[in-house]
């Protein structure tokens, strides 16, 4: 990513011709002296913002695992605590 840093002096003069030339894989940092004051990044287009993105099937395969016993039922001391340990 291509990043262009600009005195916030200076921002005023260099910001409208820094802003006309953006791409989408540019930054501009507007900073005082050595201190960042703020990152303006080009948004993505509110077109792709509102499209989900494509499933990918086998993914996260292996990476969940399904006990044998996970439709046993609780036990009671689940549901009602452990009586025996007052």
């Amino acid at each position: 990513m291509a990043t262009t840093i600009i005195d916030v002096h200076n921002s005023a003069m260099q910001l409208t011709k820094l802003l006309a030339g953006a791409v989408p894989s540019a930054e501009i940092i507007i900073a005082d002296g050595n201190t960042l004051l703020a990152r303006i990044v080009r948004p993505v287009s509110v077109k792709n913002q509102n499209e989900p993105k494509p499933r990918v099937p086998g993914l996260n395969r292996g990476l969940i695992e399904v006990r044998d016993d996970f439709d046993d039922p609780l036990p009671d001391e689940f549901w009602f605590g452990d009586e025996t340990s007052s």
